[in-house]
């Protein structure tokens, strides 16, 4: 499921049947990378607060581990940035990776 679903949206960006500009759709495409995410690293989504707002992240456990899939396609596409989405789940993945399990929590986060 997971594959088909990568691809699918692999797909949607490489016909271009969603690009630059469709901020909301790219991001509903974060929304299927986040669920993913969640199931394979045990996340869950919370309501992320800092200095720069709220936004829907996931969380590892109840450390500071979090990430943020929703703009992880659209930022890059609105920059111009040609999208590989296994790779960004597979980075988004790795970056977690060493987490998964543990009780403690990592410093850095993912946008």
């Amino acid at each position: 499921e997971r594959e088909r679903d990568l691809d699918t949206l692999q797909q949607l960006l490489e016909r271009r049947i969603l690009g630059a500009g469709q901020t909301a759709e790219l991001q509903a495409m974060g929304v299927v990378i986040g669920d993913l995410l969640a199931r394979e690293l045990d996340m869950h989504w919370v309501i992320y607060s800092d200095g720069e707002g709220r936004s829907r992240a996931l969380q590892l456990g109840s450390t500071s581990n979090f990430l943020f899939p929703i703009t992880m396609v659209s930022r890059r596409v609105d920059a111009g940035i040609q999208v590989r989405v296994r790779e960004v789940y597979a980075a988004a993945v790795a970056e977690m990776q060493p987490w998964v399990g543990k009780r403690y929590a990592a410093p850095a986060t993912s946008r």
